[in-house]
């Protein structure tokens, strides 16, 4: 809000980027004054107040003016709205500025970046000469002419025509594989033929994917340098339940474990329950004592009985056995997803870490090496951040790859739901913003680029991310991408005269009607087809057979 100059005075009304945010803001700005005589400023303050006060103090703002010639800004796609008044301040009387930027590398609104200001430059500015670098001096010319055609799928943007001189280095590379399991495999053996590991790169949306590949690349060996290490992980508080689950085994008496867990079983027990049995002395077995000292229906009784034979086989068992009993006999899965839904915890990502977790355990006999190798874990996470090895193979999120290049780029997890995520699908240009960082990601490689996916995980089949699909299309051969296209409808069926018969009636997120289909909306428009969610179905159809019989028209919701 600070970066975007909204008034204080606006803020209550301000509800994204969730539910009250502009009043948990609000709140935020007493804390910082609430000490008499005190005011404790952020960064986001320094730079409101250093706009104010080149705004409102002449003389101050004159001061500045005159000790700088000349302003050039860097990687100007991301920077504020309040960073750029702070820039018009300064050159409002010798107008010597020079800005660089790339729109289409504009991947962080999310943190105040303001693009729009960029495609608005020569309003501000209307003297200002617009020069464009348009040859690549860095990828292949497959990656080049591909990445290019991509990204030419947003609409809000500075129209380029990217080249490059560079030679033919082999096709970009789309694999589909049967799980994220079979994916890490692929990649981990690929990494083993390589030599030069440090011009080698694994790219992934979320921090979560990279667990599984440090526990990997740790036990083969296989040197690597994480770029934004994250080894918030380790403490996350699934991590930390499991470990607790595990804990009780070893001494079913502690009470104290005991009510860290109880209340994650989907026993239904309320917390009365639970400091009822807290506050009495008791000793034994922690489920039986319980039992005993709380009032309980006889179907509590029964589950917690369940829960005692459970406790007798835990000590028998190696760690990612226990893991799936956790999850699926004492029921923690189902009490996950439960606190997601009260919660808002996104039940997949709460997922994805017991997936990990259970990998992890497969490999090691006991519960005292799963913590250990957890420990392990966490250590070398650390160690790869701040103290990588030499010839190390690169680890990064998107966001943080950018600026850098590779001879060769893994791209990961490309699936619908992580890029673009659930919520990107929800705004125009959120949307946009997802493509520019997919975007971001192809064009850090310089001859080998692979877009890797699977079709199934924590039980559910998922799709291919949007983004790999338009890849795939511009890459494809004609006559493969025809085959792709669903069969022409009955050319003999009499044209509607209310269906859509030009490109231009069509639109993106729109809802529409098939004759066939049914009601669907809108997902992609290419230059030969169209894509249209019909429920959970999403069709690629022949975009000349659906405007030359008119098989669409426009639906309200």
């Amino acid at each position: 809000m600070k970066n975007r100059m909204i008034p204080f005075n606006e803020w209550k009304q301000v509800s994204a980027p969730f539910d009250k945010a502009g009043t948990i803001a609000l709140n935020y700005e007493q804390m910082k004054s609430k000490t008499k005589g005190h005011l404790l400023l952020d960064f986001d303050d320094m730079l409101s107040i250093a706009e104010q006060a080149l705004r409102v103090d002449e003389q101050l703002a004159e001061q500045f003016r005159s000790r700088y010639d000349y302003i050039l800004t860097d990687e100007s796609q991301d920077t504020s709205l309040v960073q750029h008044r702070i820039v018009e301040h300064l050159v409002a009387h010798h107008g010597n500025l020079c800005v660089v930027a790339d729109d289409d590398q504009s991947i962080y609104t999310w943190r105040g970046a303001d693009p729009a200001y960029l495609l608005n430059f020569i309003d501000v500015y209307p003297d200002a000469k617009l020069l464009r670098m348009e040859q690549n001096y860095r990828s292949s010319k497959e990656i080049v002419e591909t990445s290019a055609q991509f990204i030419t799928r947003n609409k809000h943007r500075y129209l380029k025509e990217m080249r490059t001189v560079n030679k033919e280095a082999g096709p970009i590379v789309i694999k589909q594989f049967e799980d994220p399991k079979r994916l890490l495999e692929y990649v981990t053996y690929e990494l083993l033929d390589e030599q030069n590991l440090n011009e080698v790169a694994v790219l992934f949306r979320n921090n979560a994917s990279s667990t599984m590949y440090v526990n990997e690349l740790h036990r083969r060996g296989i040197p690597f340098y994480m770029k934004d290490a994250d080894d918030k992980f380790f403490s996350h508080w699934v991590v930390e339940d499991i470990l607790n689950f595990m804990r009780l085994s070893f001494n079913v008496e502690r009470k104290d474990i005991f009510a860290k867990i109880i209340m994650k079983m989907n026993l239904f027990i309320s917390r009365d329950m639970l400091s009822s049995f807290l506050n009495k002395n008791t000793s034994g077995n922690v489920f039986e004592a319980f039992i005993q000292s709380v009032q309980l229906k006889s179907s509590q009784i029964e589950r917690l009985d369940a829960c005692i034979d459970v406790y007798k086989k835990i000590p028998n068992m190696r760690p990612a056995q226990i893991i799936r009993m956790i999850r699926y006999e004492l029921e923690y899965e189902e009490a996950l997803k439960s606190r997601a839904a009260k919660f808002g915890y996104r039940i997949d990502q709460l997922l994805g870490i017991l997936d990990t977790l259970e990998g992890i355990a497969s490999q090691v006999r006991t519960m005292v090496d799963f913590a250990t190798r957890l420990k392990e874990l966490e250590h070398a996470v650390q160690q790869a951040k701040f103290n990588p090895p030499a010839n190390a193979l690169t680890l990064s999120t998107f966001h943080s790859a950018k600026g850098l290049e590779f001879r060769r780029v893994f791209m990961i997890d490309l699936v619908k739901g992580i890029i673009p995520s659930e919520e990107d699908e929800t705004d125009p240009l959120l949307l946009e913003e997802a493509r520019r960082l997919f975007y971001v990601g192809m064009t850090r490689a310089k001859e080998r680029l692979e877009l890797l996916s699977y079709r199934e995980a924590n039980g559910k089949s998922k799709e291919d991310s949007r983004f790999l699909n338009e890849v795939r299309g511009i890459i494809m051969k004609p006559e493969e991408r025809k085959s792709e296209i669903l069969k022409k409808a009955d050319l003999s069926i009499p044209l509607d005269p209310d269906g859509i018969s030009k490109r231009t009636g069509l639109s993106l997120g729109m809802h529409v009607s098939h004759r066939v289909f049914g009601r669907g909306v809108i997902k992609s428009i290419g230059d030969d087809d169209i894509q249209i969610l019909f429920g959970e179905n999403e069709k690629r159809l022949s975009l000349e057979t659906i405007l030359s019989r008119r098989l669409l028209k426009k639906v309200e919701l």
